[in-house]
């Protein structure tokens, strides 16, 4: 029994990736990066290793690793959405600049 070392590469990468995002608070980007530092400590130190079949805390991990990375990825999604959205907010702002000049206009 090894421990799902795909899943970890997956959380891994995820972490640095929003330890790099400008979307992400800076105290959060820090942690990430921590974090994807353990974890890849972590990956190459069980990279090789074998477990007994059924060893309840290899389940566990794996478990809790799909868990996790599955919303990291949720909130990796909900950054790109955010990112959009305020986008289209600007773009409402700058609708609403020219209206404002057209107003200014008509006073």
């Amino acid at each position: 029994m090894r421990i799902d070392s795909a899943i970890l590469i997956q959380l891994t990468e995820r972490c640095f990736d929003l330890s790099m995002d400008a979307g992400v608070p800076q105290p959060d980007r820090k942690e990430f990066m921590a974090m994807g530092k353990r974890l890849r400590g972590s990956l190459l130190n069980l990279l090789t290793a074998k477990f007994d079949e059924g060893t309840m805390i290899v389940t566990l991990a794996n478990t809790r690793m799909s868990e996790v990375n599955k919303k990291i990825k949720d909130i990796t999604e909900v950054l790109a959405h955010t990112a959009q959205v305020i986008g289209q907010i600007g773009q409402v702002v700058s609708i609403l600049d020219d209206l404002l000049k057209i107003a200014v206009n008509f006073v």
